[in-house]
């Protein structure tokens, strides 16, 4: 049996500034602070067949705090055509694999968009 314990904090903040009648500049930022623990009782896993594997008691953490933002720059040619350009730097937590709970953690990513 695994059991996974999840806890996340975050601090959000976006704001827009008039550059001039027709061009806003956006910045927003994100803190998260968080992490993940799995914990294992020995059970068994039987698998197709006269086999049954022993799960060992174990216990695994896992921490992230990550810093995420993203500037977005528009212009309103006319009343009803707007262009624009965003950049982003975004995150996804890692974790455990609850199949195979002796199996190590898995990393967390990040990703830049245009």
């Amino acid at each position: 049996m695994a059991i996974r314990l999840r806890s996340l904090v975050s601090i959000y903040a976006q704001g827009t500034y008039a550059v001039t009648k027709t061009i806003n500049l956006t910045l927003g930022g994100r803190y998260n602070e968080g992490g993940s623990r799995i914990l294992t009782r020995g059970s068994s896993i039987t698998v197709p067949g006269p086999i049954v594997i022993p799960s060992p008691n174990s216990a695994a953490s896992q921490s992230n705090n990550p810093v995420t933002w993203r500037v977005v720059l528009d212009n309103h040619l006319t009343k009803d055509v707007m262009d624009y350009i965003s950049v982003s730097h975004g995150f996804k937590s890692g974790g455990f694999n609850l199949l195979t709970p002796g199996s190590p953690a898995f990393a967390p990513e990040t990703l830049n968009n245009i």
